[in-house]
């Protein structure tokens, strides 16, 4: 199935896709030292590294025998749901670690991600009811159904198995580097599987709006932003804002103006 899920990935526009909802305008940074360098987005100031930029999780030569390397890696250890969705979807750590199971809905393959939930010495907290909804590939959404068999009982989506409490930032952290080191690739962050999974969706024609609603980008901006080195084509600078008057609107507008101030 993972052969399967890497050609996925590399049509990843294809199958994957926002519903609806908006999310924050900012990214949390995750600082790691040592980081190699694969390609590079010039980022926002929420985004920043030492030198103002992000390394990309891939590089376009390689891209198809490292997305296998990391996903059988990441399958010898145990973590492929986790990190899968991660990867397909480009969701925060925070988001991840604090689905529930009841956010996943098998038979529309959607997931809806709460905005306003997050792990807090490891327990959910939820401050808002704030969400945007995202459709999955059938194969995520199989691997979910396998992971889910081995804590049936549980609300949550992802579950320490000793603790049986949500997995904490660090300990997320911990277990993708695992899969780094398992699978002889160059140290990478875990937020580059969100910078891979939006670089690659915007390469497949995903359009700016759509991946900014995915990724939960307040305003598209942000995104133009983030990743204006890979946008196919120009996008237009007010594209969240109202459309500009059109040429017969105006033309109306003038000429009600001007009868007013015959009076």
């Amino acid at each position: 199935m993972k052969k399967k899920i890497v050609s996925m990935l590399m049509c990843l526009a294809m199958t994957v896709g926002v519903l609806s909802g908006c999310g924050n305008a900012s990214e949390p940074a995750e600082s790691t030292a040592g980081s190699a360098t694969v390609g590079s987005v010039t980022t926002n100031s929420s985004e920043t590294t030492g030198d103002n930029k992000l390394t990309m999780f891939l590089d376009d030569a390689a891209t198809q025998s490292n997305f296998q390397d990391y996903l059988d890696a990441a399958e010898r250890l145990g973590h492929l749901p986790m990190f899968m969705l991660a990867l397909t979807v480009g969701l925060r750590q925070g988001e991840l670690i604090a689905l529930k199971w009841n956010d996943l809905n098998v038979k529309s393959r959607t997931l809806t991600i709460s905005e306003q939930r997050s792990v807090e010495r490891r327990e959910l907290i939820e401050y808002g009811s704030e969400t945007r909804t995202i459709t999955l590939a059938s194969e995520v959404v199989d691997l979910l159904i396998m992971e889910h068999t081995k804590h049936p009982n549980s609300p949550l989506m992802f579950m320490h198995p000793a603790t049986q409490k949500p997995y904490s930032p660090q300990m997320v952290r911990r277990m993708h580097n695992e899969i780094i080191k398992e699978a002889g690739l160059d140290h990478i962050r875990f937020t580059d599987l969100r910078h891979t999974c939006a670089v690659l969706s915007l390469r497949n024609g995903m359009e700016t709006k759509e991946l900014a609603r995915m990724l939960g980008h307040y305003r598209p901006s942000i995104t133009r932003q983030n990743y204006e080195p890979y946008l196919p084509h120009k996008v237009q600078k007010d594209e969240d804002i109202p459309n500009e008057a059109t040429q017969g609107e105006l033309q109306q507008a003038a000429n009600i103006l001007d009868n007013l101030l015959k009076f």
